[in-house]
């Protein structure tokens, strides 16, 4: 296999990391702004549940949005790049960024027209416009970047978080080859137009991006997804099935999700269907509830199908999808398939009707950063008639199927005309994953939620859901597959090292197919291909060398992971010539910070004694702590970090964030961690524990028998610890709290 290099154009260039930032600002910090605005929290987009900071603008006449900024022109070496994320914007309002040398003006403006549902992004000189594009309303949010070339070549490059295509401005100007001498000044401003103006705003950007880094490497695989798909005809096994024609559900096959009131939602109807309905809560007439059912057995790869009746009303949608509990890596927990969510179905055309438009997500979670992928389809028939949807997943494809046919739908992140993702271009994971249908609760704001038009309760049908395994001919017939790593037994590893990771593969016992290439992922992201042995990577540990693979490629969100203090999970995938696939189990590493860590108010922690778990190391960020939020959500306790938690408590815990603990050990022995913990979820939790840089105790944290997340249950463990200051590091997987942690000496517990 050939990796394949792609052809210079300025939107790769925009792509590639900014060799010089001279502003940015995402709100996720306070801050005082010489602007008023106010700033919000919430969700970036309907599918994408991923909580932003976000400006909301306002004005009757002109609002400056920052100040005039000086950039240098567009060079050979370097491209001027300008960014903004516009979530919403209003009638007759404009967003006008501007750029000024010499007495002349060159502008990128985004407004809707008198009268239009739509929106248009313009160039203008001197106040003229010379270019202009659509933006339909349906593709907000979006991230509007503008580029601007040394040869006078200008690009506005509209990128959709709603249907993830792109919209493409181009033209020529001689404005900034004009002013490349003294450079020119930037501003940014939102306009009223004879009413007052209402932006909704992100990520204001402006940089300077090399323009020696727009190489782009395609990956080295390609889907050739059935354009129809029969899985009985194809000898897939049934393995699981529920054609819901009891008169309860089967708690054998579901397990439901939430307190009794929400169980209450789902029923069946008696002549074999599921209904999930929305309804009010008990004694509200505000708040919504609603059901859902996850499958008691988990599955690893198969055909997932379901026969359904979508959706319409405001307040809630209903999906069908695969899931475990909590996303952290697909290499540990899993990751999510949305085969597809109806939300799109609540905004209504200006003639008053529903849309038919679903839409179908993979969420991937790595180094603590959902990566979401999306496409957009159309429905064929009535919101009135079932639908058959199913859902194709193997080691490297996901593809999504309506009544037997592969979705036809595009999206810029993908070379498919069907709703297809790929493990080289969108992740994989090789963990197994429930099944589960669902009604899910509306977060107002979304453009979708319209309390004045809920019509409410409404129910939400599946006729039947059914999964077929992989045929018993593919089915553990890969390659034997094996993997020895330079870091075994070490926690962790300092960025710069060079790691070495070699698989040991032989052809299946089963068909001796000879292997065809070995691949090596990392967080479920495609690093590299060896298609002759040793198959031995030898993988730069570096934030450079990452930057250049599918590991650091962002998502909708446009959130790049952050590598420095970031948890790795290696798996190498094994391919042979009739297509069958196999993996290793993940091999995970830290990377180490770049400095020390300081005890808590400069005074280690006493074992024998009680470690307070909300006293670990100062040093912030990478260093004392890796914590998937930015601030701490539970209030006052160092309410400046991302911990989320008190003194004597920590919070919502997701897989990869971690903790370093100073301690004072006064004897070498052995002694006894006591955990107390707790988590209604019933997923692979697990808190590891390193004394510097070795493992010395792992918790297996099981699922508590109360519906809540209070810490009561306690997991022990033995445990050797050398005598002097040391450095305790706990490094958390899956989705629980726990309180202060006991370290008893052996001999004390017995004298107890």
């Amino acid at each position: 296999m050939k990796i394949a290099i792609a052809a210079m154009s300025i939107s790769a260039v925009l792509s590639a990391s900014a060799d010089r930032t001279i502003e940015f600002d995402d709100f996720e910090k306070d801050a005082s702004r010489p602007w008023a605005a106010e700033i919000i929290t919430g969700d970036i987009a309907p599918g994408l549940l991923y909580p932003t900071r976000k400006a909301v603008c306002r004005t009757e006449g002109t609002l400056r949005i920052g100040e005039s900024t000086r950039c240098p022109a567009p060079s050979a070496s370097g491209f001027l790049a300008s960014g903004i994320r516009v979530y919403s914007l209003g009638a007759q309002a404009r967003i006008v960024t501007e750029f000024s040398a010499g007495g002349r003006t060159f502008s990128t403006v985004l407004h809707q027209r008198r009268g239009r549902r739509d929106f248009v992004a313009s160039f203008e000189e001197d106040g003229r416009e010379t270019a202009a594009i659509a933006v339909a309303p349906g593709a907000l949010p979006a991230d509007f970047e503008f580029t601007a070339a040394p040869d006078g070549t200008v690009e506005l490059l509209v990128t959709s978080l709603s249907d993830s295509q792109k919209r493409r401005l181009d033209s020529k100007t001689e404005f900034f080859r004009r002013a490349a001498a003294d450079g020119v000044s930037k501003s940014l401003r939102l306009v009223a137009d004879g009413m007052p103006a209402e932006a909704t705003i992100d990520n204001i950007s402006t940089r300077i991006v090399d323009a020696g880094r727009a190489a782009k490497i395609e990956p080295p695989w390609k889907a050739e997804p059935d354009r129809t798909f029969d899985p009985v005809a194809a000898g897939w096994p049934l393995v699981f099935s529920d054609e819901f024609d009891g008169s309860s559900i089967d708690t054998n096959k579901w397990e439901s999700q939430g307190g009794a009131d929400r169980r209450e939602c789902a029923s069946l109807s008696g002549d074999g269907r599921l209904f999930i309905k929305a309804d009010y809560a008990k004694g509200s007439t505000n708040t919504l509830r609603t059901a859902s059912l996850w499958s008691v057995p988990k599955f690893r790869y198969g055909y997932f199908e379901a026969r359904v009746k979508f959706t319409r009303e405001s307040g809630w949608w209903a999906a069908f999808w695969l899931c475990s509990h909590g996303i952290g890596n697909p290499f540990t927990d899993g990751f999510e398939i949305d085969i597809f969510e109806d939300y799109y179905t609540r905004i209504k055309n200006p003639g008053g009707e529903h849309p038919k438009k679903l839409d179908h997500n993979l969420h991937v979670m790595g180094a603590g950063t959902l990566k979401s992928r999306n496409y957009n389809s159309t429905l064929p028939g009535s919101l009135d008639d079932f639908y058959t949807i199913g859902c194709k997943w193997t080691p490297y494809e996901v593809t999504i199927y309506l009544n037997g046919k592969a979705i036809e739908s595009k999206a810029d992140h993908s070379p498919y005309g069907t709703v297809t993702f790929d493990a080289f271009r969108h992740g994989t994971c090789n963990v197994p994953l429930h099944v589960i249908v669902s009604g899910q609760i509306m977060t107002p704001g979304w453009p979708c939620h319209d309390p004045a038009g809920f019509k409410i309760p409404e129910i939400y049908e599946v006729d039947y859901v059914r999964v077929y395994g992989l045929p018993d001919e593919t089915r553990d017939a890969g390659p034997r597959v094996s993997a020895r790593t330079s870091f075994a037994g070490r926690f962790s590893a300092r960025a710069g090292d060079t790691l070495s990771i070699r698989a040991d593969v032989a052809p299946s016992a089963k068909t001796g197919a000879p292997v065809r290439a070995v691949h090596l992922f990392d967080d479920g992201y495609h690093l590299a291909t060896l298609t002759e042995p040793p198959y031995e990577f030898k993988v730069p540990f570096t934030d450079e060398w990452y930057s250049t693979t599918a590991w650091a490629k962002p998502g909708r969100s446009g959130v790049v992971p952050s590598f420095p203090g970031s948890l790795h999970a290696f798996s190498v995938f094994a391919e042979d010539d009739r297509g069958a696939v196999s993996s290793t189990r993940a091999n995970l590493l830290l990377v180490r910070p770049d400095r020390e860590s300081r005890p808590y108010g400069g005074t280690p922690q006493k074992i024998p004694g009680r470690i307070v778990v909300g006293r670990y190391d100062e040093g912030g960020q990478g260093v004392a702590y890796c914590d998937t939020t930015q601030r701490n959500s539970s209030g006052g306790w160092r309410s400046s970090e991302g911990v989320d938690g008190g003194e004597h408590n920590i919070g919502h815990v997701a897989t990869g964030e971690w903790l370093r603990y100073t301690v004072d050990v006064a004897e070498a022995g052995e002694y006894k961690l006591v955990f107390t913990y707790g988590t209604p979820d019933s997923g692979a939790h697990r808190a590891v524990v390193a004394c510097d840089d070795e493992i010395v105790a792992q918790f297996k944290l099981r699922r508590h028998e109360y519906p809540d997340w209070r810490s009561t249950t306690r997991a022990e463990t033995a445990v050797r610890l050398p005598a002097g200051r040391h450095v305790l590091t706990l490094l958390l997987f899956g989705q629980f709290n726990f309180t202060d942690m006991e370290v008893l000496e052996c001999r004390q517990e017995q004298e107890k």
